[in-house]
């Protein structure tokens, strides 16, 4: 018995991740991560025929050299590809890990679409299949020139002291943005979706923006496209921007460091979490070690914590309930420790965006 067949096995695509524009082309390397002898596979993927096409197949490097007797591709069924190939002759047999196959789509219209292995086989050197053989399924983001960053960051008002912060406002968190730069809408609240943010793009620190996008903030931190892994912008070539982040009731910051968007491979993860990451001194305020968020009381969104904050929004709503600018600990309330323990705190404090 070839001991690589007692171990589980997983077949994986590269990139695993891909932003791909309209019309245009790339290959997907299929290729098997562990030591693992074997003289064929059939691997089967599902997709969405709607935004990508399937265009060509080939065998990998693992199947170089090697007399492929039976190489059969079936493509009849839109939005599947079936692929199953076996080396032919007595005991022989090809190793991983390596390139199984190279798979190349294109896109169609703009979109996500979640590539998903829904049968991943191996035989072995006997032609039998491999038992533990799995799949981990790979994305491609589709449009027009899009890339894509991913970035961390927290509020103050919602955090919980437990590197988490709040998810109250669940049930009343608006599915449009309440962001007139950008009022996207979603069809779905996730379940750990802390609140909306505006993401603002900047060839240069002090330069005037270049793209706003709404975006959904995590209560791990992170920021993404709604039901994306990462954030990701249209129409725009990869290449570096500073990136300011804004909330509704938050002094916006902005990043110390320009960042750079892929349209490949994973995406570049910037912390915001991290005061160094942010630009100017007392831009965001300490929560935890190692922990630095947004400063709250930002009521009219004009970059001050001042006292039209309260007097305009705290004062006005004081007892109401919902999603409203003066519940700066984002519980759904606006009540006194809005007040006491945010506004006052951080009054006078003001955004260090240029």
């Amino acid at each position: 018995m070839i001991w690589g067949q007692l171990k589980a096995v997983n077949i994986t695509a590269e990139p695993s991740l891909s932003a791909l524009s309209i019309g245009l082309n790339n290959i997907f390397s299929i290729q098997v991560q562990e030591n693992i002898d074997f003289r064929g596979c059939k691997i089967v993927i599902g997709y969405n025929a709607n935004l990508v096409q399937f265009e060509s197949v080939q065998q990998g490097d693992l199947f170089s050299g090697y007399n492929v007797g039976w190489w059969n591709v079936d493509d009849s069924t839109p939005g599947i590809i079936d692929v199953e190939c076996i080396i032919f002759g007595a005991g022989v047999y090809t190793s991983g890990p390596g390139n199984l196959l190279d798979i190349t789509f294109s896109s169609l219209a703009q979109g996500n679409c979640t590539l998903q292995f829904s049968e991943t086989t191996l035989y072995d050197v006997a032609g039998n299949p491999i038992s533990n053989v799995t799949g981990t399924d790979f994305l491609i983001i589709t449009g027009n020139n899009p890339s894509y960053a991913a970035g961390k960051c927290f509020l103050q008002g919602a955090y919980e002291n437990s590197y988490v912060m709040n998810t109250d406002l669940q049930n009343i968190i608006p599915f449009t943005s309440p962001y007139s730069q950008d009022p996207v809408s979603i069809d779905q609240i996730p379940d750990d979706m802390v609140d909306w943010l505006l993401l603002e793009l900047r060839n240069t620190l002090t330069g005037s923006a270049v793209k706003m996008q709404s975006m959904i903030l995590h209560a791990d931190g992170s920021i993404t496209s709604p039901d994306l892994p990462c954030f990701v912008f249209w129409n725009h070539r990869p290449q570096s921007y500073y990136i300011v982040i804004y909330h509704r009731n938050h002094l916006p910051i902005i990043s110390s460091n320009a960042i750079q968007f892929k349209n490949e491979s994973d995406p570049v993860n910037y912390d915001f979490t991290n005061a160094l990451n942010v630009y100017g001194s007392g831009a965001v305020i300490r929560l935890n070690t190692g922990l630095n968020g947004m400063i709250a009381g930002d009521a009219n969104q004009d970059g001050n914590v001042f006292p039209d904050d309260l007097n305009d929004f705290w004062r006005s709503q004081a007892g109401q309930t919902g999603y409203l600018e003066g519940d700066f600990n984002l519980d759904g309330n606006v009540f006194p420790d809005d007040l006491n323990d945010l506004w006052r705190i951080n009054s006078g404090k003001s955004t260090n965006v240029p």
